[in-house]
């Protein structure tokens, strides 16, 4: 499988100004109403290719931090389920296997079959 396919558009300062007023001028995931403050995507742009202002939010540097340390995981949590990392074994793990001559009946006792 291929990566998925998305545009980006750079952030304008308008498009910053206009999260930033619509946010309130606070983070969006803790208290701090001091800056700096990052626009950043609340779902991965990677992830889910959505570059719309519904799917940005404000976040001070610390949050911001936080949230691009767990993106990064997510990501290539994404990745790995697509196969794109290549990173699976090699070949299957073989099982440990039992021996199918016998079998276990319901009253604990092992019986040869056929």
């Amino acid at each position: 499988m291929t990566e998925p396919q998305y545009t980006t558009r750079s952030m304008s300062p308008a498009r910053r100004a206009r999260i930033l007023k619509r946010d309130g001028f606070k983070c969006c995931r803790c208290p701090d109403t001091f800056g700096p403050f990052i626009v950043d995507h609340i779902s991965p742009l990677w992830i889910s290719g959505n570059d719309d202002d519904d799917n940005l939010w404000t976040l001070c540097e610390t949050c911001n931090k936080n949230k691009t340390a767990n993106d990064i995981k997510a990501i290539a949590k994404s990745k790995r389920i697509l196969g794109i990392t290549k990173n699976g074994p090699k070949r299957k793990i073989p099982s440990r296997g039992f021996d199918t001559r016998f079998k276990k009946k319901l009253n604990g006792n092992v019986v040869l079959v056929g």
